[in-house]
């Protein structure tokens, strides 16, 4: 999945984030991303489980608190499908816990266009 001006290939993204406000500006900034394509949202535990279990993505952005239960309770699941993902979440208090997963890397909210591109321009 890395990312150079010769790599056509599409990344299928998920979003697990029961903000809406938050949601749009994620979708907005990852929008200037050509090579990004937004397959599905999920604003709650139960949409985003069945979401992974229906729809195969290549990096899911997942929210720590949503409604319905927590974001970390997915991650088993998320890397049963081999599924590369980013921690969203506002309280710093996550990161430790996020440290300790296989995360590619999170951000804080609100998302900065710059740390999101560095992100995604470090893609494996």
């Amino acid at each position: 999945m890395g990312r150079t001006d010769n790599t056509p290939k599409k990344i299928r993204v998920g979003l697990i984030e029961d903000e809406p406000f938050v949601r749009a500006d994620l979708r907005l900034l990852l929008s200037s991303f050509e090579y990004i394509d937004i397959l599905w949202e999920a604003q709650t535990y139960e949409d985003a489980k069945q979401r992974l279990k229906e729809i195969q993505v290549d990096l899911v952005f997942l929210d720590i608190q949503i409604r319905g239960g927590c974001g970390f309770d997915l991650v088993a699941l998320i890397e049963h499908k081999k599924i590369e993902f980013i921690i969203i979440t506002a309280h710093e208090k996550y990161l430790r816990k996020a440290g300790k997963t296989h995360a590619l890397d999170f951000l804080l909210k609100p998302v900065s266009r710059q740390h999101l591109t560095d992100i995604l321009n470090r893609l494996p």
